[in-house]
């Protein structure tokens, strides 16, 4: 009765030990697959202070920027379709600021 007993366990041990090694070899795999029907695509982050985050977010066919920290995220602006990918975010976010004071200038001129 004890062989049949440590059989058993040590058959329920190799099945737990086979699962978890499966699981762990196609984690990454089953992840990927799962992300690339999405059609958000987090493009690149930007840490301006402590816990306070800068986000370009691609949605669709455009790109979004988003501001956020641990407790809260907030849509800031649409960047708009014509972002080039190789650029910095400091470039980005440099074009987005000289834009909006120019826009912000029109404004005050009219």
């Amino acid at each position: 009765m004890q062989y049949l007993e440590i059989t058993f366990l040590l058959l329920c041990f190799i099945i737990v030990l086979a699962v978890v090694w499966f699981f762990t070899r196609n984690y990454a795999t089953i992840k990927t697959r799962a992300y690339q029907k999405k059609n958000m695509q987090l493009i690149e982050v930007l840490p301006i202070a402590f816990n306070q985050y800068l986000y370009i977010v691609k949605i669709t066919d455009k790109y979004h920027l988003f501001c956020g920290t641990k407790e809260r995220i907030s849509y800031c602006t649409s960047l708009g379709d014509d972002i080039k990918l190789n650029e910095t975010f400091e470039k980005h976010l440099k074009n987005f600021t000289i834009n909006d004071k120019n826009e912000q200038q029109e404004e005050r001129d009219e």
